[in-house]
């Protein structure tokens, strides 16, 4: 792997961890469980799609925050 792949694989997942964090930290204010689980679902797969169409190109896309 060269190192322009394997800098946007890294990029890439930073991006997707801190949209999964970030919005679970955003969405567990007050309001109805419903909304809240549509919100972190349409933001992180905003940002994955977001992602993909970034880095694809370049490293083929593969994150995997786990």
């Amino acid at each position: 792997m060269t190192a322009r792949r394997l800098t946007a694989e890294v990029l890439g997942t930073a991006g997707l961890l801190l949209a999964i964090v970030g919005s679970g930290i955003t969405a567990s204010g007050d309001g109805a469980a419903s909304a809240q689980l549509f919100q972190h679902a349409a933001v992180v797969g905003a940002a994955l799609a977001a992602l993909i169409l970034t880095f694809g190109p370049i490293s083929g896309a593969h994150f995997n925050p786990a």
